[in-house]
């Protein structure tokens, strides 16, 4: 079995203790939350999905297109 996939099982299955600093997505991935983004204190230009300092260090054009993919989400998230 591939390691993402070792990943994504045990966090599905609830076997791996359970982190507020991380999850895995769907595919596997590790993505940080916000909470810990915060503690860290900074942005780290690596254009992290829960970056709450608006990818201050992420180089352009990718900065704005994060933050644009940031706002279509958010309007698509407020739309009920």
């Amino acid at each position: 079995m591939e390691e993402t996939e070792k990943n994504k099982e045990s966090s599905k299955s609830g076997d791996s203790e359970w982190n507020s600093d991380y999850y895995f997505n769907n595919d596997g991935y590790v993505v940080f939350t916000a909470k810990y983004l915060l503690e860290r204190g900074y942005c780290c230009g690596n254009g992290c999905k829960n970056c709450p300092y608006d990818y201050k260090a992420v180089p352009e054009p990718k900065r704005s297109k994060l933050l644009e993919q940031r706002k279509k989400n958010e309007s698509n998230n407020n739309v009920s």
